[in-house]
């Protein structure tokens, strides 16, 4: 298991570099970083949910976004366009 969790450190750590590359020429194909980085969110968010779904689908459907009161909670949502380089900060 060890040297399982090993190989896919390396492999997640080597795909950074295609991320980046993947993202700056959808952001040129579609008119600019915002909108890369919008269309990119998306299929990520997608992505998300699906596993959500596959690997803790009681979850999903128990959800209740009226438990989290404070937004402060969700403002770690905020992050990742700022630390994308999208947004200055």
């Amino acid at each position: 298991m060890k040297y399982l969790l090993m190989l896919l450190t390396l492999i997640t750590g080597a795909l950074l570099p295609v991320q980046a590359i993947l993202n700056t020429r959808l952001g040129r194909q579609t008119g600019g970083p915002l909108m890369g980085s919008l269309l990119s969110f998306i299929v990520g968010l997608m992505a998300l949910f699906l596993l959500n779904l596959a690997t803790n689908y009681s979850a999903v459907v128990q959800l209740k976004p009226n438990r989290y009161r404070s937004l402060v909670y969700m403002a770690g949502g905020l992050l990742g366009p700022s630390l994308s380089g999208i947004l200055p900060g």
